[in-house]
């Protein structure tokens, strides 16, 4: 098996295998493989479902030669900028990888009306076999969307207990739906700390889920989930990216873009406009002329 040069590479990632040496094969799939230490995770594959926070990426072309060897249980050392396969002959250079870091740079963001009506005239399905429109309306998800903004431990553990975990795959979507949520960061403290006590004192979801709210929780997303978010500050168009997402794992992508458009969504209930009509026959008498001078007239009064 020739050398396998990494192409990129998470920072975080090499902080992790310099505090540790020996990594075993955590689980297998098509895109790559996950390495796991102590309860840390390290996905070794493509960048099919963008630039991970927790990623080595390698080619598909690596990928695919090397999973007929690599199997669950077997063991990687890290040696000086290598990863060595003790099953075979794998050796995978990291040395010269690209490093990134998947950490967002807060800023003010405001909701999305247009990427909130595109998303709920989504038709495709989600995790839980519905469109996001008809999950947002379900009673459990409302209760979700009170807890975001919630200071009242009880019940936010109550609603995370429901979604933590609910769903089939490797990411639940109740999980996924977590993640979006947090994306969007307009959640209270109180939110933020029942997640993080519940996913680090109890086994309640999967172990690759799990990390994923880990990161999240620290505010460190996908490359393709921080495009979104800067989207947002800057209010570029998000249907070419949001579509992209939909695309992640069988149902992740839309599971995570549900939760954003239910944090995008409680933003506009919580701060609702009025407007009011100041032209045309709002303020004219019966068969006035709609003229610029007449409204201007009338509106002095």
């Amino acid at each position: 098996m020739p050398v396998i040069q990494a192409e990129n590479i998470a920072q975080h990632v090499v902080e992790l295998l310099e505090n540790a040496k020996t990594w075993h094969v955590h689980s297998v799939f098509n895109n790559g493989f996950n390495l796991e230490n102590n309860g840390e995770l390290i996905f070794v594959g493509t960048d099919k479902n963008g630039k991970l926070p927790f990623a080595i990426q390698i080619s598909e072309t690596d990928i695919a030669r090397s999973q007929a060897t690599i199997q669950t249980d077997q063991q990687f050392a890290y040696n000086d900028g290598w990863l060595l396969h003790h099953q075979s002959s794998i050796k995978i250079n990291i040395s010269t990888a690209t490093k990134y870091t998947s950490s967002l740079q807060n800023a003010p963001i405001m909701p999305n009306p247009i990427f909130l009506n595109q998303v709920l005239q989504e038709t495709t399905q989600n995790g839980f076999g519905i469109t996001i429109n008809t999950l947002l309306a379900q009673p459990k998800t409302c209760e979700l969307a009170k807890a975001i903004k919630s200071r009242d431990e009880a019940f936010i553990e109550q609603t995370l207990r429901y979604f933590i975990g609910r769903g089939s795959g490797l990411t639940p979507s109740g999980d996924d739906m977590l993640v979006g949520i947090l994306l969007v960061d307009h959640v209270s403290d109180t939110f933020t700390e029942t997640l993080q006590r519940l996913i680090t004192t109890e086994q309640l979801t999967t172990d690759i889920s799990q990390t994923y709210l880990k990161y999240a929780l620290k505010g460190q997303f996908s490359d393709t989930l921080i495009a979104l978010y800067k989207a947002f500050q800057t209010g570029e168009d998000t249907q070419a990216l949001t579509q992209r997402i939909y695309q992640n794992g069988h149902t992740s992508g839309i599971d995570t873009i549900a939760g954003v458009a239910l944090a995008m969504k409680e933003e506009f209930s919580m701060g609702k406009r009025v407007v009011i009509a100041l032209g045309g026959n709002a303020i004219l008498q019966p068969k006035q002329e709609a003229t610029f001078e007449n409204q201007l007239k009338k509106r002095r009064g």
